[in-house]
């Protein structure tokens, strides 16, 4: 009889961890949705110690700042800041509900090339 009862107790478990990421999964597809409905170029902001940057994402990946164009987030945050520096870090941008991300999200949701979408449990 005890081992009914945790294998009961087992399979609530694993079914409330199904419907949680049931949900997540739900909450990934409208923001991928979001995300989709977003016009480029993008207006992206960085900053580092007290500087604040703006520039502008493409869809193609590239980004332009104070007049140049960068063939990357990463080389455009590597030439203001003179350091090593992930862009799709650095660089945020404001998604449909008001909240700044870095623009490695857009990756995620499968907006730009070179990454796979995250898988999590």
């Amino acid at each position: 009889m005890e081992e009914l009862r945790r294998l009961v107790a087992l399979a609530r478990s694993s079914l409330e961890l199904l419907e949680w990421r049931l949900q997540q999964m739900e909450g990934e597809e409208r923001e991928r949705e979001k995300a989709g409905e977003l016009v480029f170029p993008l207006a992206v902001v960085g900053e580092a110690g007290r500087r604040q940057y703006r520039g502008l994402l493409y869809s193609d990946g590239t980004i332009e700042v104070e007049g140049r164009r960068y063939p990357s987030p990463s080389a455009a945050a590597v030439a203001l800041l003179g350091y090593a520096q992930n862009g799709w870090r650095f660089w945020r941008y404001r998604d449909a509900l008001g909240v700044m991300r870095p623009i490695d999200r857009l990756r995620e949701l499968g907006l730009f090339p070179g990454r796979k979408t995250r898988r999590r449990l």
